[in-house]
């Protein structure tokens, strides 16, 4: 279901959990109220909806006053997910721009009534699962009846063809869970009769009539009392019709249930349905589920071809040359004259059926074979697995990716993990090996850190799964990080290469040639991907043999950047640990990225245009597994090499709230540092302290910056004093030590001034207009912060306006001024949301939430404190002793205006928002933010 016009394509999907992917990745759609408009515009697609439809849809009868302001903060996020142009403003109100086959509810419909099988493989109910608004239980309900509709059409279909017998029990469920419903009922007494259980059609008749006269006091309809006539006088009209034959063929029934994989199902047998595709390839790394995925596809496929589906095995193959062997005794041919090709081309000449040809990695020079039986077979569609494409004309690959892992909002909700497909499969195998498990609060999180620990791929979940019968998954989620190790004793009626995770990837490797084995093994050193140019830096590898790796999907391929699932990787770092020249390659990995962190924390110090500031943020967040593994190498094999890269994710540590983290590589590399004296350590004793003092560890940090300053002193650097010294003031200042505080932050002001340092200038200016203010030198602390406000925007340093601000909005709400307060920190949280500072943000709400309740609405006061202390948890941000006084007395007055109960609830409901959530909520009075 995606588009087939220009500009990004999307899937929208209604019936079942709301979800928006792009690309083969599930967006993060947003909070409640954007996910509701979503729906609500999607179940209007392409047609205008006026504002007043969606608040009414939205908040119900009685919406607050801030609807319309919120509704726009929803649009805008939309716009920022969907791309601008797909909401357009329309008059009074919008118009989601939908294309065809993008919409699932679309989909649905117009195969509803022609091909109900179809138009329920499309459905993963119940529908609008997670829409929480007025609007939604009736739409919900609406879809429901519409599936319950296709459910019978589909039951109707299967009566005809014979298949009664299969029916009896699904129809059973079906009408414990729909008890009222007579056409249920009548295709129940049908199923019965027609499998010879007279008995038991006329007992269900008698069930359905004592159900409705007791419950509702009415009797059966005038169908139900028809068909108990029929049935007691053996209409001939009741003849079950004549079976539907079997499907040809051998196609090996599944032992389990597919999971998880119906969007996959539908788009490989859509595929294989067209008249302009013969030959399909499900590629992807081992453990995917390329095999049962491509056997439930060959099933559904089959039943429609006069001359069925045919399974072929070629994994116990060596030789290319016994493939056609191989076909010709699955299908079976009997013996015949000429070479086995040429009979097998004979026998499918004039068959229409499938082959499904599976593991073709082991025999891939046999491809050739494939290409001859589709020119002698008009009638012949091939669907192949392989760990790579067969290259072959005609040939349409589709890329099994592992199942999705669930999200960090996700596992935080028992409702929203159990939606997931990783979770999903696990958890239907867990039941199968543990009697009486069930996903719920107490193993949650667990369940959510197994999926992520095995990338999300079938096998490893399975594997995972089977160990549930001796241990908890606690226990199995803390011992993940030796996947190798722990997944193994898959079941016995398996392949060997499916009954371990080492198995399965040995298999792909070894396949490979010597040198391709020897690049695989180099490759482990990085952690989280690298870039072609960082591979070809640090393990000379050539573009064309990444490419070759990647086309073995034993690298995920992402534009220029090339990676590894994590249980692939493990297995990599095993044969690069056994190959004799790691450290030499770890060294040259750790000065490859030792090199990016100088750059980077000089950059984010000296750089003043924003956007640089940002894409070198980012650009540390994708390195950050790289980065960390340098830095544990180095801190064991070469300590100054640590403390340079340590020095160097300073800025980043701060800005992206690796508080904790950033403090203890800091502290283990300025233990190993014996010399003491140089530059380098002062940048580092500085670092350290920043990080304790935003911890609320003033003591240590204290010291650690005191030395610092000395150092800097000693070595003559006055940029290196200024910026300590500016340090030291913002510490003598949360101590209550004003003086001290301001004599500190004067001499780092004249020191930025003497320099030019436009960063150095702005904070110093920052800090000393907020101590004149506490001083009572209003005008002055006016002055500067108007002057470091001024400096900010002139040079485009958006993250230091963002702190101006914020401490201009601090200003304004001690002066009583709640509404200026307002006004300044949400200018500030979108500047902070831009580098990805939950620190920032966290500080931000907190003085909305003052603001809020110096303003008397209590409700929005108690939501945003809730949302400010997630936020301060989350960025490892501590409270200074005045400040938490002014939050305490602030938080006791809205707990008396709201009373204990609700603001308990209003408060919690505050603290469980996301970070974008949280962002919404404080920009939904400030339309303009």
């Amino acid at each position: 279901m995606s588009s087939e016009g220009g500009g990004k394509k999307f899937e929208f999907r209604l019936l079942g959990a709301l979800e928006v992917a792009s690309g083969g990745a599930v967006l993060p759609v947003g909070g409640p109220r954007q996910r509701a408009l979503l729906a609500f515009l999607l179940l209007n697609a392409n047609e205008p909806v006026k504002r007043e439809a969606l608040i009414d849809a939205l908040w119900g009868d009685d919406p607050p006053g801030t609807a319309q302001n919120a509704l726009q903060v929803a649009v805008h996020g939309l716009r920022k997910l969907l791309d601008a142009e797909r909401i357009e403003t329309v008059g009074d109100g919008y118009r989601l721009r939908v294309e065809p086959g993008e919409l699932d509810v679309d989909s649905f419909l117009e195969r509803h009534e022609e091909d109900p099988a179809a138009a329920l493989e499309l459905w993963r109910g119940p529908a609008l699962l997670g829409v929480e608004a007025p609007f939604a239980e009736g739409e919900a309900s609406r879809l429901e009846e519409l599936h319950l509709v296709a459910v019978e059409r589909r039951i109707d279909l299967q009566l005809q063809n014979g298949e009664q017998e299969l029916l009896v029990p699904e129809l059973e469920q079906l009408i414990a869970q729909h008890p009222y419903r007579e056409r249920l009922r009548g295709q129940l007494m049908l199923a019965l009769y027609r499998s010879g259980r007279q008995a038991e059609a006329l007992d269900a008749y008698r069930d359905a009539r004592r159900m409705l006269l007791e419950d509702l006091g009415v009797e059966p309809g005038p169908e139900l009392r028809q068909l108990e006539g029929a049935i007691l006088r053996q209409d001939p009209e009741l003849t079950p019709p004549e079976r539907v034959r079997p499907v040809k063929g051998n196609l090996p029934a599944p032992a389990t249930a597919l999971v998880g994989r119906e969007l996959e199902l539908a788009a490989v047998t859509g595929l294989l349905r067209r008249s302009d595709v013969r030959l399909v390839t499900l590629t992807g790394p081992g453990g995917t589920g390329k095999t049962r995925l491509a056997l439930e596809a060959a099933w559904e496929l089959a039943r429609s071809l006069p001359d069925g589906g045919y399974f072929v095995d070629l994994a116990p193959l060596e030789d290319p040359a016994d493939v056609a062997a191989t076909i010709a005794h699955a299908l079976p041919l009997g013996e015949g004259r000429g070479s086995t090709l040429d009979n097998v081309k004979e026998a499918l000449r004039e068959r229409t059926t499938l082959l499904l040809l599976d593991n073709f990695e082991r025999v891939d020079d046999a491809a050739p074979v494939v290409s001859e039986l589709l020119a002698a077979a008009p009638g012949l569609r091939v669907l192949a697995t392989s760990r790579s494409v067969l290259r072959l004309s005609g040939e349409h690959e589709y890329p099994v990716p592992p199942l999705r892992i669930p999200t960090t909002a996700e596992a935080r909700r028992v409702d929203a993990l159990a939606q997931n497909e990783a979770v999903s499969l696990f958890v239907a195998r867990a039941e199968a090996a543990r009697h009486g498990f069930r996903l719920d609060a107490d193993n949650a999180a667990a369940v959510a850190d197994i999926c992520v620990a095995v990338d999300g791929l079938p096998l490893a979940l399975e594997l995972a799964a089977a160990r549930v019968r001796q241990v908890l998954p606690a226990e199995l989620a803390a011992r993940l990080g030796e996947r190798l190790a722990v997944l193994t004793e898959g079941p016995r009626d398996r392949p060997t290469r499916h009954q371990t995770l080492r198995a399965t990837i040995e298999w792909s490797h070894d396949l490979l040639a010597d040198d391709e084995r020897d690049l695989f093994a180099d490759l482990g050193v990085f952690a989280g991907g690298c870039t072609r140019e960082d591979a070809e830096a640090i393990c000379a590898a050539s573009a064309e043999a990444l490419e070759r790796l990647a086309d073995r999907n034993l690298l995920q391929r992402d534009e220029s950047r090339y990676s590894m699932l994590e249980t692939i990787r493990e297995f990599a770092v095993e044969r690069l640990t056994a190959g004799g020249h790691a450290d030499e390659l770890r060294r040259r990995h750790a000065e490859r990225f030792a090199a990016l962190a100088e750059e980077a924390g000089a950059a984010l110090w000296d750089s003043v245009q924003g956007p640089s500031r940002a894409e070198w943020l980012d650009r540390l967040e994708i390195e950050y597994g790289n980065l960390r593994a340098a830095l544990a190498w180095a801190d064991r094999a070469a300590p100054e090499l640590g403390l340079r890269i340590a020095v160097g994710l300073f800025e980043f540590w701060l800005s992206r709230s690796h508080l904790e983290e950033g403090l203890g590589w800091l502290d283990r590399a300025l233990s190993h540092d014996r010399a003491g004296g140089g530059p380098l350590r002062a940048q580092a004793l500085h670092s350290a302290a920043f990080l304790l003092f935003e911890l609320g560890d003033f003591d240590r940090g204290s010291a650690w910056g005191d030395e610092s300053l000395e150092l800097y002193r000693a070595l003559g650097d006055p940029e290196g004093i200024g910026r300590t010294a500016h340090l030291l003031a913002q510490a003598a200042s949360a101590l209550g030590q004003r003086e001290r505080a301001m004599a500190y932050a004067e001499e780092s002001l004249r020191l930025a001034r003497e320099l030019g340092h436009v960063r150095g200038l702005i904070v110093s200016l920052r800090e000393v207009g907020l101590l004149a203010a506490e001083g009572g030198d209003g005008d002055r602390s006016v002055m500067l912060l108007a002057e470091a406000e001024q400096l900010a925007r002139a040079h485009g340093d958006d993250a230091a306006l963002a702190d101006v601000l914020l401490a201009r909005g601090r200003l304004a709400l001690d002066a009583g001024d709640s509404e200026e307060a307002s006004r300044l920190a949400a200018s500030s949280i979108a500047l902070y949301r831009a580098y990805g500072t939950t620190a920032g943000i966290a500080w931000a709400v907190l003085i909305l939430a003052l603001a809020a309740e110096a303003a008397g609405t209590c409700e929005r006061a108690a939501r945003l404190f809730g949302a400010a202390e997630a936020l301060r948890e989350t960025s490892g941000t501590q409270l200074l002793g005045a400040d938490a006084g002014v939050i305490d007395a602030a938080l006791n007055r809205v707990r008396a205006a709201l009373g204990d109960e609700a603001f308990m609830a209003v408060r919690a409901e505050g603290r469980s928002l996301t970070v974008e959530e949280a962002v919404a909520v404080a920009l939904a009075d400030d339309p303009e933010a």
